[in-house]
């Protein structure tokens, strides 16, 4: 499988951004009711997220979406570029309103409900990928989510030469990739993502997970990082099997945990790293998230990263 080429820095992110509408309720939610608590509206996407949090860590970054039209979609631009985020290659889809994402946080701030609508990311087709590939060949690593159709997936490990690191977002949208799974360096999901895209129930304790992992790795994924809530992370590459223990901290907000593990893993292996220091960045990452409010931390920088590093392993990232 493809390693990343060390003599370029740059990481192209492709797929999602849109806006979050966050409610954190402050009682546990009653269905069918009107429930109290805070509102929060951010910047979001899968894509969005990975990308605002490499360009954090310092990291050149180029995200390849799709935007709407509106004043949702220029602030999304405008928060783009302020932290960083190369946006040269974002296709304006003018007749349609901006991306939005939906979520509702019980009190323990634990995802309940969400829900999405992307009919702009619809519109980043493979005519539309053949346009940017520029930025994918130019890149050292092309991190993709499933908001993209199977269609465009299936243009990326096709056409560009550049090793895939894939987020498949959601059981829902992980169908769009089992076509793809062979031709990725690797794949970062979790339990009812990698369920989804094996066809097989979620596995549940450490022995159904760590298989999960090896039937992944037996459809062609050259690296797979499995993450499995309180159970912890499972990494797995041909020579090598582990797992870390999640995260220990205080949960604030869970919805961007998931992006800043995968742009963990994306910063090591643009170091070298092999699949436990891999996995161990990522795993760091995801802590600075969950003890936030923001979808992505303020707080994440490379400081940031080894400071929590040391305190989950009792050394350095080296």
């Amino acid at each position: 499988m493809a390693e990343p080429n060390r003599t370029k820095r740059c990481i192209a992110v492709v797929g999602g951004a849109n806006t979050d509408i966050v409610g954190h309720s402050f009682a546990p939610l009653v269905a069918h009711d009107s429930n109290p608590g805070a509102v929060r509206v951010s910047s979001g996407g899968v894509g969005r997220n990975i990308a605002e949090n490499l360009a954090r860590l310092g990291i050149e970054t180029q995200l390849v979406t799709a935007l709407g039209g509106d004043a949702n979609a220029a602030e999304l631009e405008r928060g783009c570029r302020l932290v960083g985020i190369g946006m040269e290659y974002t296709l304006v889809a003018s007749e349609l309103p901006g991306s939005l994402y939906l979520a509702i946080l019980d009190d323990a701030g634990e995802m309940e409900l969400a829900m999405n609508d992307m009919r702009a990311l619809a519109l980043l087709t493979p005519n539309a990928l053949t346009d940017r590939r520029e930025a994918l060949d130019g890149a050292a690593l092309v991190v993709a989510d499933a908001n993209l159709s199977a269609d465009s997936l299936g243009w990326l490990v096709g056409e560009c030469t550049t090793p895939i690191l894939l987020d498949p977002v959601s059981a829902a949208k992980a169908a769009h990739a089992r076509g793809i799974l062979g031709s990725l360096a690797a794949l970062k999901c979790n339990a009812l993502e990698a369920a989804t895209l094996l066809e097989v129930a979620e596995p549940r304790s450490k022995a159904q997970i760590e298989y999960a992992a090896e039937k992944l790795l037996a459809r062609g994924v050259g690296t797979v990082y499995l993450t499995a809530d309180r159970v912890g992370v499972c990494f797995a590459t041909g020579e090598q099997l582990g797992w870390l223990d999640p995260p220990h901290c205080r949960v604030v907000n869970a919805t961007g945990a998931g992006d800043a593990f995968t742009a963990g893993v994306a910063a090591a292996m643009l170091d070298g790293k092999d699949a436990a220091a891999c996995a161990a960045y990522g795993t760091a990452m995801a802590g600075i998230a969950l003890g936030s409010d923001d979808t992505v931390s303020r707080s994440v920088s490379r400081a940031a990263v080894e400071v929590a590093l040391e305190e989950m392993c009792g050394d350095p990232y080296v």
